[in-house]
Protein backbone atom coordinates (compact mmCIF):
# COMPACT_ATOMS: atom_id res chain seq x y z
CA UNK A 1 0.00 0.00 0.00
CA UNK A 2 1.10 3.61 -0.71
CA UNK A 3 0.64 6.23 0.92
CA UNK A 4 0.33 10.11 -0.72
CA UNK A 5 1.50 12.98 1.84
CA UNK A 6 -0.05 16.14 1.26
CA UNK A 7 0.35 19.26 3.21
CA UNK A 8 -2.91 20.37 4.68
CA UNK A 9 -2.63 23.34 3.66
CA UNK A 10 -5.88 25.94 3.19
CA UNK A 11 -7.72 25.71 0.69
CA UNK A 12 -7.15 27.60 -2.89
CA UNK A 13 -10.56 29.68 -2.32
CA UNK A 14 -8.98 33.08 -3.58
CA UNK A 15 -6.87 32.17 -6.68
CA UNK A 16 -8.65 32.16 -10.28
CA UNK A 17 -10.23 28.50 -11.36
CA UNK A 18 -7.43 28.43 -13.77
CA UNK A 19 -4.63 27.97 -10.81
CA UNK A 20 -6.99 26.00 -9.13
CA UNK A 21 -7.12 23.66 -11.90
CA UNK A 22 -3.34 23.25 -12.14
CA UNK A 23 -3.25 22.90 -8.78
CA UNK A 24 -5.66 19.61 -8.87
CA UNK A 25 -3.62 18.35 -11.77
CA UNK A 26 -0.67 18.41 -9.65
CA UNK A 27 -2.03 16.69 -6.77
CA UNK A 28 -3.42 14.41 -9.45
CA UNK A 29 -0.09 13.55 -10.86
CA UNK A 30 1.58 13.32 -7.45
CA UNK A 31 -0.81 10.62 -6.58
CA UNK A 32 -0.12 9.00 -10.51
CA UNK A 33 3.48 8.28 -9.57
CA UNK A 34 3.09 7.79 -6.07
CA UNK A 35 0.80 4.47 -7.59
CA UNK A 36 2.34 3.69 -10.30
CA UNK A 37 -0.08 4.39 -12.33
CA UNK A 38 1.90 6.71 -14.23
CA UNK A 39 2.44 4.99 -16.98
CA UNK A 40 -1.24 4.18 -17.16
CA UNK A 41 -2.66 7.55 -16.53
CA UNK A 42 -6.21 8.30 -17.13
CA UNK A 43 -6.74 11.60 -18.33
CA UNK A 44 -8.44 13.76 -15.55
CA UNK A 45 -11.39 16.09 -16.47
CA UNK A 46 -13.19 18.81 -14.71
CA UNK A 47 -16.50 19.70 -15.20
CA UNK A 48 -17.79 22.75 -14.65
CA UNK A 49 -21.22 21.34 -12.99
CA UNK A 50 -21.83 22.06 -9.18
CA UNK A 51 -22.08 18.44 -8.30
CA UNK A 52 -20.33 17.27 -5.22
CA UNK A 53 -19.20 14.09 -7.02
CA UNK A 54 -16.07 12.23 -8.64
CA UNK A 55 -16.14 9.34 -10.81
CA UNK A 56 -14.03 6.71 -12.99
CA UNK A 57 -15.59 5.26 -15.60
CA UNK A 58 -12.08 3.15 -16.94
CA UNK A 59 -11.51 5.98 -19.66
CA UNK A 60 -11.11 8.97 -17.57
CA UNK A 61 -11.42 10.35 -14.02
CA UNK A 62 -14.18 13.05 -13.71
CA UNK A 63 -14.29 15.48 -10.60
CA UNK A 64 -16.93 17.93 -10.69
CA UNK A 65 -16.47 21.86 -9.69
CA UNK A 66 -18.85 21.49 -6.76
CA UNK A 67 -16.95 19.04 -5.34
CA UNK A 68 -13.70 21.32 -5.52
CA UNK A 69 -15.73 23.79 -4.33
CA UNK A 70 -17.11 22.29 -1.41
CA UNK A 71 -13.48 20.46 -0.24
CA UNK A 72 -11.68 22.95 2.17
CA UNK A 73 -7.40 21.09 1.66
CA UNK A 74 -5.48 19.28 -0.57
CA UNK A 75 -5.75 16.53 1.29
CA UNK A 76 -9.40 16.00 1.04
CA UNK A 77 -8.91 16.31 -2.83
CA UNK A 78 -5.94 13.86 -2.60
CA UNK A 79 -8.24 11.37 -1.30
CA UNK A 80 -10.95 11.78 -3.95
CA UNK A 81 -8.17 11.25 -6.68
CA UNK A 82 -6.75 8.50 -4.78
CA UNK A 83 -9.95 6.55 -5.04
CA UNK A 84 -10.66 7.27 -8.15
CA UNK A 85 -7.64 5.74 -9.38
CA UNK A 86 -7.99 3.09 -7.42
CA UNK A 87 -11.17 2.14 -9.83
CA UNK A 88 -8.65 2.42 -12.70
Amino acid sequence: MCVVLLAGVIWLQNYSQEAIDDHIYEIYNRIQVATGQNQNRLPLRIVEQNIENAYCDGKEIVIFRGLLDAVTTDDEIALVLAHETAHQ
